[in-house]
């Protein structure tokens, strides 16, 4: 599966779905890209992943999986490159130990690569940035596609999101 498969295969019209949508953290698109609609094949979740942790510094030690994108891609990270897995729980479920993070909890011994699928605003990541700083080195923020919305995100330069590396696939341009 090449470079060139996979971005062929992102642009394909059940990701790129070109309609009227809001975004999660405020602001509204005509374009929405559904990578989740992709992440269910193996084949193709599989050379994302592997394609993201090429980007990780070597010392990574953990994965982050931000939101219901980036899990399945820190997940499948995880268990191909022997790296511990961590993830939040979206809402509070009312019963049992009432933990924030689950899984693997990061301690300061941890390098964590943070995972999504999309880069938007960037709030996802910031909101994962602020829950991980204080227990933990952050040694990155990774995306499979960033969708270029820079203005909307101050702490963004290119190579450096909220201050960390930052690296992604492809950038929406390539793709539409």
């Amino acid at each position: 599966m090449s470079e060139d498969w996979l971005k062929t295969r992102l642009s394909q019209p059940d990701v790129i779905q070109r309609k009227d949508v809001d975004l999660k953290y405020g602001g509204k698109s005509e374009v929405y890209f559904n990578v989740k609609n992709i992440l269910g094949n193996p084949g193709i979740r599989n050379k994302l992943s592997d394609e993201l942790h090429e980007l990780f510094p070597e010392d990574t030690t953990c994965v982050f999986g931000e939101g219901f994108g980036g899990r399945p891609l820190a997940d499948t990270i995880s268990s191909r490159y022997y790296l511990q897995y961590s993830s939040c729980r979206t809402e509070e479920k009312g019963y049992g130990l009432g933990n924030e993070l689950e899984y693997h909890i990061p301690t300061k011994k941890d390098r964590v690569a943070i995972v999504d699928d999309v880069l938007s605003t960037g709030g996802s990541l910031e909101n994962s940035i602020k829950m991980l700083e204080p227990i933990t080195n952050i040694a990155g923020c990774y995306v499979v596609v960033d969708r270029e919305d820079v203005e909307k995100i101050p702490e963004y330069s290119g190579d450096k999101i909220f201050g960390y590396p930052f690296g992604y696939l492809f950038k929406s341009g390539e793709l539409i």
